[in-house]
């Protein structure tokens, strides 16, 4: 069974990424594929290398999700995997058998050509720079604050958990995080539909401005998910990579190298043990198998599930937190951490201290709160969005292409954390919102004088 878990795990694995070579008109489709192929290939390799090749020396930090499941996962488990997969997959197609056409392309961009639009010079010397060295600026207070970067690290483990000041930081952090490449986003779309003479300059600087602002944080505060997700927004967007090159190839193994060390050595300096003590192998595992899809759904107990009583929190949690911080007990991602992991975490520490930190695919997550019938149907409807998103980012309109790129930081986040991408795309919508309701008071300031 587990042989079979891997040919399928690399056999939508190379299905992304051949769709991703061959359709470029299907970029958000395979870059989900490749996403989910890739989760299920390492926890494959993870179940090898437990099974055959098991360090039993190693230290406690090396105790996965993987070690907890390894004897519970049947081949029945697998299936439910296969199921939601599939759902996804058949969605996608539904949509474009049934929903797409092509007759009204013309005419929108026709539409698009004849709107009154802002110029791109206003937007990046009149917002995107000013912008680039405010969150500069945050980040330095924030660096300032938690004592300097020396400090950041050595205590980077409790920030993360929240037990060393990360909340009210989170207004250092995430206009580098989040708002600022929002608005990168909003503003490379905008130089797509309405270019100008210095277009070309302006995507590539507006473009390194993001990443020094991403990587800066992503190192001082450990958070990587980030630069992760605004990378396959990107490309899925289309406003990068549009011709795979050695160039885009290089620049994508030098990001993944870089992520995978940052967490490796965030790993040495959490457990405080010598560098000969720990099982590099384990740790790198640790690091690669962030979502054990096989193993999450054998540890979901039957007789728990399904939870409907969380489809409410899920859909306003996120609407209805800042007004009403008490109204659930807790946040959903511990919920499900709490069902499905707690015995894992205090196996592995002893203690629990943050159930948040656990990282789920839709699959496992409406899994565990829908059941085994209602899940492959919400994962059908997943797939049709894929597909919405996929056909409006074929060049139409502006706003079509705003809309889909939208939905689509939702589904690429959605594949590590469903509940944290709605509240992602509640952050983006503000950022963007923001951006239109300038746009509209300059385009009719400028109509008023005329």
């Amino acid at each position: 069974m587990i042989y079979l878990y891997g040919i399928f795990s690399l056999s939508l694995l190379t299905f992304g990424i051949i769709n991703f070579a061959k359709n470029n008109f299907q970029r958000v489709f395979s870059l989900i594929l490749i996403l989910l192929g890739t989760q299920f290939s390492i926890e494959f390799i993870e179940i090898i290398q437990k099974s055959f090749f098991r360090d039993d020396s190693s230290i406690i930090t090396s105790f996965t999700v993987v070690d907890m499941a390894l004897n519970q996962i049947q081949f029945h488990h697998l299936l439910i995997l296969i199921a939601g997969t599939s759902s996804l997959i058949f969605g996608n197609m539904f949509y474009w058998r049934y929903f797409f056409s092509s007759k009204n392309m013309q005419d929108l961009n026709q539409k698009n050509n004849k709107k009154s639009y802002v110029s791109s010079n206003f937007f990046y010397f009149l917002l995107l720079l000013p912008i680039f060295f405010i969150c500069l600026f945050l980040l330095y207070q924030f660096v300032l604050s938690r004592g300097g970067l020396s400090s950041i690290f050595i205590n980077i483990g409790a920030y993360r958990s929240g037990e060393y000041s990360g909340t009210g930081s989170g207004f250092f952090l995430y206009p580098s995080l989040i708002a600022f490449p929002a608005f990168t986003t909003y503003f490379l779309i905008h130089n797509k539909f309405y270019p100008t003479d210095m277009s070309k300059i302006f995507k590539y600087s507006s473009l390194l401005f993001m990443f020094t602002l991403l990587l800066a944080a992503t190192i001082v505060s450990g958070f990587r998910l980030h630069l992760l997700i605004w990378i396959f927004v990107l490309f899925a967007a289309g406003l990068i990579g549009s011709n795979i090159n050695i160039k885009v190839l290089i620049f994508i193994c030098f990001l993944v190298f870089f992520i995978i060390m940052l967490g490796i050595t965030r790993s040495f300096l959490e457990s405080g043990v010598d560098i000969d003590a720990i099982n590099i192998i384990d740790i790198l595992m640790t690091q690669l198998n962030r979502v054990p899809s096989l193993s999450y759904i054998s540890l979901t107990e039957i007789h728990i599930i399904p939870r409907f009583e969380y489809l409410l929190q899920f859909i306003f949690e996120p609407f209805l937190i800042f007004l009403f911080p008490s109204l659930w007990a807790s946040p959903l991602g511990d919920s499900y951490a709490y069902d499905v992991a707690y015995e894992f975490l205090y196996l592995r520490g002893g203690y629990v201290t943050n159930l948040g930190g656990i990282s789920v695919n839709p699959i496992l997550f409406f899994y565990w709160m829908l059941g085994v019938i209602f899940m492959p149907i919400l994962l059908f409807i997943f797939g049709i969005l894929v597909g919405l998103c996929d056909n409006f980012m074929s060049g139409l309109t502006k706003s079509r292409h705003l809309l889909a790129t939208f939905i689509s930081i939702f589904l690429l986040l959605s594949i590590e954390s469903p509940a944290g991408a709605v509240n992602y795309i509640i952050y983006v919508g503000i950022v963007w919102m923001s951006i239109i309701g300038i746009e509209r008071l300059f385009l009719n300031a400028i109509k008023n004088i005329k």
